[in-house]
């Protein structure tokens, strides 16, 4: 397998290398994965490379940590390109560190099928995204315990809002995966790209 490197910009971000995606410095445009906001849009080349990472039942496995950065209390975003091949029923992880089975740490998944979720200890937040698998999404979800926000975004649409307690989030000793779970399962079928966790929640805007 691979790690995720840190980035210590702003942000706080980890973020997948620059060989799959873009370097972790750069910010993304929700409407399109290879254009940058104040930026010269890449030209055909540039994106033909920026094809994500193939993701299937016997793909090598992307990890970072266990990590303190990744250890969020308060506040996360969870966001991803993603191309989404048809699911079962029990979908497939985006981003995962959380324990199985609970809801300690945080995770963005396409639980039922092709819709969009995200699990912290205050509960899940569901869309019926219908994420294809012919382009690129841009999914999000945020979490903040401060300012009692648990939202999901779809190609920078707010689409989801959930209520309760709010409750800092719980800290586990697992490494952040991509595209699976701590234990291998809940494969995550098609491309993701350009994947990141912040220790803050981001705006719309954002």
């Amino acid at each position: 397998c691979r790690w995720w490197r840190a980035s210590s910009n702003r942000s706080r971000r980890a973020t997948i290398p620059a060989s799959l995606g873009r370097p972790n410095h750069e910010r993304t445009d929700p409407r399109d994965p290879g254009r940058d906001p104040g930026r010269v849009t890449p030209g055909r080349r540039a994106r033909r490379r920026l094809r994500g990472y193939r993701l299937d039942a016997k793909s090598a496995i992307y990890e970072a940590g266990p990590d303190k950065s990744l250890d969020l209390t308060d506040e996360v975003t969870l966001e991803a390109w993603v191309k989404a091949d048809a699911m079962g029923a029990g979908g497939g992880r985006i981003l995962d560190a959380s324990k199985p089975g609970t809801s300690d740490g945080y995770l963005l998944d396409t639980y039922p099928g092709n819709s969009l979720r995200m699990i912290t200890l205050n509960g899940s937040v569901g869309h019926a995204a219908k994420l294809p698998g012919d382009r690129w999404t841009h999914v999000a979800g945020v979490y903040s315990a401060s300012k009692k926000i648990q939202k999901l975004y779809v190609d920078g649409k707010e689409v989801a809002s959930g209520g309760g307690v709010f409750p800092p989030l719980a800290k586990t000793s697992l490494p952040l995966r991509v595209g699976c779970d701590p234990e291998d399962g809940n494969r995550f079928l098609g491309r993701i790209q350009r994947a990141a966790v912040y220790r803050r929640a981001l705006a719309a805007d954002e």
